[in-house]
């Protein structure tokens, strides 16, 4: 099983050098605002996540099947439930404010990325998964989140996961600008 999510990373990791977002940036703060990026723009651009996102929760007794797309796993004898974002997966937006933006990956499911201000000068004004994080263990970030209406078990594996994007189509909102001559007394 290892193997397979292992393969899974690295196809997904060739299809983005393939597809052409080799050239991918982290999208951050001063970027939208420099181009004066509002929510209609904003559902314009193809995000990607920069790493692997695994979501996890216990189905309960009463649950009888896994959601369409996800895996059912068997873990220390419970019966879970996974999803799985690996890195260079493409999602779009679906809703934001000031200081986040709610990015799909499938039909029905969207996870909150953002970028705190208190934090801006740290981190670059990277917008980072949002979710209510338990103190790291090694290279293990987990967390809790909640996706599709139900509560999960966020786990990071390295570094933490944020979103990229194509500068091309960034930079393709050019605000519009001219430069005046002046005006002389006659």
């Amino acid at each position: 099983m290892k193997h397979a999510t292992l393969l899974l990373a690295l196809l997904g990791c060739a299809e983005l050098l393939i597809s052409g977002c080799a050239h991918s940036v982290p999208f951050v703060h001063q970027m939208r605002a420099d181009y004066e990026l509002g929510p209609d723009q904003l559902k314009q651009i193809q995000y990607y996540v920069s790493g692997q996102i695994t979501l996890r929760r216990e189905l309960t007794d009463q649950e009888t099947s896994v959601t369409s797309g996800h895996e059912l796993k068997v873990i220390n004898d419970k019966r879970i439930e996974e999803v799985v974002v690996l890195p260079g997966t493409p999602g779009i937006a679906v809703d934001s404010n000031s200081d986040f933006i709610r990015i799909s990956f499938e039909e029905g499911g969207h996870l909150n990325f953002g970028s705190n201000p208190d934090h801006r000068d740290r981190n670059g004004g990277k917008y980072f998964l949002g979710a209510k994080w338990q103190p790291r263990h090694g290279g293990l970030a987990r967390g809790e989140l909640k996706y599709q209406d139900k509560t999960y078990e966020v786990i990071i594996h390295g570094g933490e996961v944020y979103l990229l994007v194509d500068m091309k189509k960034v930079s393709s909102f050019k605000k519009e600008s001219r430069v005046v001559g002046g005006r002389k007394l006659d």
